[in-house]
């Protein structure tokens, strides 16, 4: 019988998320190129390990549903720093009764689609 001790899953379940924050980084570089052209991937890696955490709070937990929402988090500064943008991704965020990616999609088609370079 094999046993795995509570340090070995850890660790197991350590590397899963590193990988799992890897390959959102990465296909958040190929889908929004012209918001990361000028991110190093130490950079990039790191906003997208805080931006997966920070999804788990408002239930976004789908891979799609994370790349979109990462890519959030490399916005222009002029973006997210505008008073109504960001008062209207932080009320839709927030609807927690609907599905991930309907906030999402809404959010991109209906606010970020005309500030974003991609």
């Amino acid at each position: 019988m094999l046993i795995i001790r509570k340090e070995q899953l850890y660790k197991l379940e350590d590397e899963y998320c590193k990988s799992k924050k890897q390959q959102i980084w990465e296909k958040v570089k190929s889908t929004f190129p012209d918001l990361c052209v000028d991110v190093s991937d130490k950079d990039g890696l790191k906003i997208t390990s805080e931006s997966v955490d920070d999804a788990k709070s408002i239930n976004i937990f789908n891979n799609q549903d994370l790349v979109l929402f990462v890519g959030m988090a490399f916005l222009p500064k002029k973006v997210i720093d505008d008073p109504w943008i960001s008062s209207v991704l932080i009320r839709i965020l927030n609807q927690h009764e609907k599905l991930a990616s309907e906030r999402l999609e809404f959010l991109y088609k209906h606010v970020l689609y005309e500030n974003i370079g991609s």
